[in-house]
């Protein structure tokens, strides 16, 4: 995707409580007041283009969350091989007594 440059200005107003909560979290993410809102803004009408931090993390979590799925899934085949086999022991014990 091309990147256009920012010509376009938006004014906003914010109560002093709006605009503090503002700068603590654009504070706490690193980044500026306007990156911050721009990125909420953009993100609340589906136009968010993640940032390659925000893509690896994603990733990673993916990863992580399918790589625990795959071992549920593989412990639930190991328990019901087990819980097989027991049913079929217990049935050929059955046949001999």
């Amino acid at each position: 995707m091309e990147l256009q440059s920012r010509t376009a200005v938006l004014t906003v107003r914010l109560n002093k409580p709006d605009l503090a909560a503002l700068d603590a979290l654009a504070e706490k993410h690193g980044v500026s007041r306007a990156d911050l809102a721009r990125a909420v803004l953009l993100r609340s009408v589906d136009v968010f283009q993640a940032e390659p931090r925000e893509t690896e993390a994603i990733l990673s979590l993916t990863q992580q969350v399918h790589g625990l799925g795959s071992r549920l899934i593989n412990h639930q085949i190991q328990n019901r091989t087990v819980a097989a086999r027991a049913i079929a022991e217990r049935k050929t014990m059955g046949h001999l007594s």
